[in-house]
Parts: C-alpha cells; sequence; structure tokens
C-alpha cells in the first residue's frame, strides 16, 4: 500500500493542474502531498500496517476532496 500511495502521489503532484484552484486550495493539495511522501519514507510506522493504511486513506481521501 505504501508504494501504491508514493505512486499516486507523484502522479497528481506531476498531472495537477492548479490554474483552476485558489493558490490556498494548491498549497493545501501539496502540503497533503507532501506528508504523504514523508510518512512514506519514514521508518517509524514500518511494524504498524493498520496505521499505515489509515493514514494514506485519509490523505487520499483529503486530495479527491480538494481535487474533485
Amino acid at each position: 500500500m505504501l508504494e501504491q500511495g508514493r505512486l499516486l502521489a507523484a502522479l497528481i503532484r506531476d498531472s495537477h493542474l492548479s490554474i483552476e484552484q485558489s493558490t490556498f486550495d494548491t498549497l493545501s493539495d501539496f502540503v497533503v502531498i507532501m506528508a504523504m511522501n514523508d510518512f512514506i519514507a519514514s521508518e517509524g510506522h514500518r511494524n504498524l500496517p493498520a496505521a499505515q493504511g489509515i493514514f494514506l486513506v485519509v490523505c487520499l481521501d483529503r486530495l479527491a476532496t480538494l481535487i474533485g
């Protein structure tokens, strides 16, 4: 799930057009993407698979709300 989250964050980051969004919404999108990338790169949650899933689902839900 972590690898899919990393790939999805990169896809959204690289294909996201901010022209139709306010500056605040665009910044919010990239803050969520940055949080996902930092979480995935961290070693502290490796033995907590439930925490991994919960964090990534919350981040993806937030991105869907912001972009959609």
